[in-house]
């Protein structure tokens, strides 16, 4: 009998942990909003444009374009010809990130002001 007590209490101490969990990453994820236009702030102004939902979808950056996912604070874009390349995302403020490829190479992004809504579906 006490080791059903113990299963049942390490039972729900993990489902709480995991429900925390996920909302705690669904609210990182409405903060980053990163489905939008990104123009970075430095000398090329390039500008990344991510569509899709909050953690994935489709990219274009620099004449080329493909899938986008964010694992963790890692930003992964797969181009149409194979190419991947990752990024260390850091977020500074609404609006405002930076995408790191390698220690001491940050891109600055700030996000375009638009004034489209975009409309959600729901799964």
């Amino acid at each position: 009998m006490p080791s059903l007590v113990l299963l049942l209490f390490v039972a729900v101490v993990a489902f709480v942990w995991v429900r925390s969990t996920r909302r705690r990453r669904a609210r990182w994820l409405r903060r980053l909003n990163l489905p939008g236009v990104w123009v970075a702030q430095d000398e090329s102004s390039n500008t990344l444009e991510l569509s899709g939902e909050l953690n994935g979808g489709a990219y274009r950056l620099a004449g080329s374009k493909g899938s986008w996912h964010l694992s963790g604070s890692r930003l992964t874009l797969r181009a149409e010809s194979g190419d991947v390349q990752q990024f260390s995302l850091t977020y500074y403020d609404v609006g405002k990130i930076g995408l790191e490829r390698e220690p001491g190479q940050r891109t600055y992004f700030r996000k375009a002001e638009s004034n489209v809504v975009p409309l959600h579906r729901r799964a």
